[in-house]
């Protein structure tokens, strides 16, 4: 099941060769399992990123240096147009 979940996020995000490969053994691996083993990948597959959704974006805002996140915010305001 933990294979299916990782082929099935490769699928998700690779591109080209890559992804069809990863959409093949994630698929293979389907027809080799019970309804209720695929239930439980898929449902292992949709909680492990949910769980993970909101870190990308606090790593990505972690990366950036406190002055550099200043200066991007003030740019950002300084750029609207007045209402």
């Amino acid at each position: 099941m933990e294979a299916h979940k990782w082929y099935n996020f490769a699928a998700s995000r690779a591109t080209g060769d890559d992804r069809k490969r990863a959409v093949e053994l994630r698929d293979g691996l389907a027809e080799q399992m019970t309804r209720a083993q695929l239930a439980e990948a898929q449902q292992r597959a949709s909680e492990w990123h949910e769980a993970r959704k909101g870190r990308l974006l606090q790593l990505m805002m972690g990366a950036l240096s406190q002055k550099t996140r200043r200066g991007y915010l003030a740019q950002r305001l300084s750029s609207r147009e007045p209402t």
